[in-house]
């Protein structure tokens, strides 16, 4: 028993099937030939856009057959030139100083701008030729060839880099091309010595740099004894024992130990008196034992440049 009744179907008329003329001249022939046109006129503008302009039906701009444009040449893939990150590599492996790192990227940009060869391919004779160059290259800077001692550093500053090259990458280096080149002969001469009256003239003229005075001191006793500059820069307050300064790091990667005269130690206990009192700065065994100060940078560590400015002064 259902609840709800069906709706009333519609009433539908019959459908009559008419056959579909396909005789030449019916509908189903015009229907074919409209297709056929209208594949034909895709066709043809498919190949009037592949056909460059102004071109006729017969152009090879487009391959016989197809509608496909003819294949384009490819550019041979260039060369990629691997000695700059292979002279990086040598720059950050080695435990260079910041000076000696310097020297080394100058002589290599240097050499780098003139070899226009891979690594693989310098002979003996370039690197020859190349001191040649240098010899007879008026500088940048100067507007003078380099001096014969400065063409041996950069001779020997490539050098060191083909023999670390060959050791880490013989591939790039099977044969070292520096190996066999000698360094040109240079008359040797002893420095001069700076005179009494100048080394007066600089004691006489401490007392007059104000603020910078105590620090200025220690600074040109510590030089008296011939620490180098890298070397005062590296020094913490507990490299100094009362008596002497223990270097850890060296030019030559070793220790040394440097006596200090009876004067240099006063001026050095004078100087640490002074840096705890007048500048009410910690003297903790790791702090720097020579420091800047310069109005942003109290306490913090005197630079090679820092120094250099010192003296200059």
């Amino acid at each position: 028993m259902k609840y709800f009744p069906d709706p009333p179907q519609p009433q539908v008329p019959p459908v009559e099937l008419l056959p579909l003329p396909t005789g030449k001249g019916g509908v189903g022939a015009a229907f074919t030939d409209d297709r056929a046109a209208l594949t034909d006129d895709m066709t043809t503008a498919g190949e009037a856009q592949t056909a460059p302009a102004g071109s006729d039906d017969n152009s090879d701009a487009v391959v016989a057959g197809t509608n496909q444009p003819p294949p384009r040449s490819v550019e041979p893939a260039k060369c990629i030139d691997v000695r700059q990150p292979i002279a990086n590599e040598f720059l950050e492996s080695g435990n260079l100083e910041a000076n000696s790192r310097r020297a080394y990227e100058r002589s290599l940009r240097r050499f780098l701008g003139w070899s226009t060869v891979s690594f693989t391919e310098v002979t003996p004779r370039q690197v020859s030729q190349y001191r040649d160059w240098l010899e007879s290259e008026p500088s940048a800077r100067t507007g003078k060839p380099l001096a014969r001692a400065s063409v041996n550093q950069e001779v020997a500053a490539l050098k060191v880099f083909f023999g670390w090259l060959s050791l880490h990458y013989p591939h790039h280096c099977p044969h070292n091309p520096t190996g066999q080149i000698k360094q040109r002969q240079v008359s040797t001469s002893s420095p001069d010595d700076i005179s009494s009256a100048a080394l007066d003239w600089i004691w006489s003229t401490l007392p007059e740099l104000g603020e910078t005075t105590v620090r200025d001191t220690l600074l040109v006793h510590l030089l008296s004894h011939g620490l180098r500059a890298s070397e005062i820069v590296e020094l913490n307050l507990a490299s100094f024992d009362g008596e002497a300064l223990f270097l850890s790091q060296t030019k030559n990667h070793s220790s040394r130990i440097v006596p200090l005269s009876r004067a240099s130690i006063l001026v050095m206990e004078q100087y640490l008196d002074w840096r705890r009192t007048q500048l009410a700065l910690p003297l903790e065994p790791e702090l720097p034992l020579v420091i800047s100060l310069h109005v942003a940078r109290v306490g913090q560590r005197l630079g090679y440049k820092g120094i250099y400015q010192a003296v200059e002064r």
